[in-house]
Order: structure tokens, then sequence, then C-alpha cells
């Protein structure tokens, strides 16, 4: 059973629902005093499409029904936040697919741009050189900067540690770029291996 922080001011309550792990809104709809009731007593997403409908269990490809982590009340009591467990890769589905999690947001961006730089490449763009170099060249830098980190990690800089971490990071991206995949899958499989 999961409790909810306030009493709302009035039914049906617009619900947003939330995937827990990445923060990313998954879905919109409408709860109903008795559907709050059940959502809370058996941790299971029921919603309905528009207000006054009646609310159905959302259940995901294999027919069973979302697990509800827990949920808050929106300050004024006019809206409720659902935070539930998605399978891994739902996201691709969701109501808002196009829009990574606001946290990652410029890490979306960045990859935007290193997939410019290989599409169209810019004979000034550290970035366009380094796919221009090739797989072994790209695969390098990660294994330096990974070195360096390391190295960093072994001092009491945190600053110097932190441009590593970055330093590494972009350079993971860029492999990413170049073997044809996205840093969302690699979240996904680490979503996979986390159980929540």
């Amino acid at each position: 059973m999961i409790k909810i922080n306030k009493t709302p001011q009035k039914f049906p309550l617009p619900t947003f629902v939330q995937d827990a792990l990445t923060g990313k809104v998954w879905k919109f709809g409408w709860v109903d005093k008795e559907t709050l009731d059940l959502i809370t007593e058996n941790e299971e997403l029921w919603l309905a499409a528009e207000a006054g409908d009646k609310a159905k269990a959302v259940k995901n490809a294999k027919g069973t029904t979302f697990r509800v982590l827990d949920g808050a009340i929106q300050e004024e009591g006019k809206s409720l936040l659902l935070r539930v467990k998605l399978k891994p890769g739902m996201w691709r589905e969701t109501e808002f697919a196009g829009l990574p999690p606001r946290d990652f947001m410029f890490l979306h961006q960045l990859e935007t741009i290193i997939k410019q730089r290989r599409l169209y490449p810019d004979g000034k763009s550290y970035t366009s050189k380094l796919f221009s170099k090739g797989i072994n060249k790209i695969a390098q830098k990660v294994g330096e900067e990974a070195v360096e980190l390391v190295i960093e990690a072994k001092d009491h800089n945190i600053s110097l540690l932190k441009n590593e971490c970055a330093d590494l990071l972009f350079h993971v991206l860029v492999l990413l770029e170049a073997k044809g995949t996205r840093l969302g899958e690699v979240v996904e499989i680490l979503s996979e291996r986390h159980k929540l």
C-alpha cells in the first residue's frame, strides 16, 4: 500500500505518471476517488483517458499492470503525480517520447551535435577530425581519457576529477555514435540490471 502526501481538493484529479527511474513524464490521465483508493491499496496504475470516464488498469505488453511506487498531490491539491516502475524500453512508446529526462537534456543535445559533426564534417571541429581518423583513434581516446580519470581519482582535486570525467563521457558519446548506438540504449541495459 502506498501513501499520498495530502488529500485532494476535488475529483476528478488530473494525474501525471512518471517513470521512477528516469524522471520522464510518461502518461497523463484522470483519477477519481474510487480509482485513487485502488491505486493506493493495490499499487497498480489505474487511469481514465478523460475526466468523467471510467478508469482502466494501465498494462504493459505482457498484460500486467505497472507497479506504483509512490505518489504526491501538488501543493494546491489540484493534481497528482504518480511514480511507477516501467518495463525497460517503455520510454519509446510513451506519450512524451520525444523529451529526454530534464537532468540529462544536455547529454541529449550533445549527442545531436556529435552526430551532426559526423554527418556534416567541419574541418575546424575536433569531433569531425576525430571521426575522420576512424574507430581505432576514437577507441584510443576513450582509453586515454579513462586512464587520466583514474589518475585524477587518486588525487584530491575534485575540479580536475570532474573535468576528466567530462572528457571521458564526451569521448564515450563519440564512440557510441561511431558504432551506431546511443546513450539511451546503454541506460536501458543499466535499468534492466537495476531492480526497483
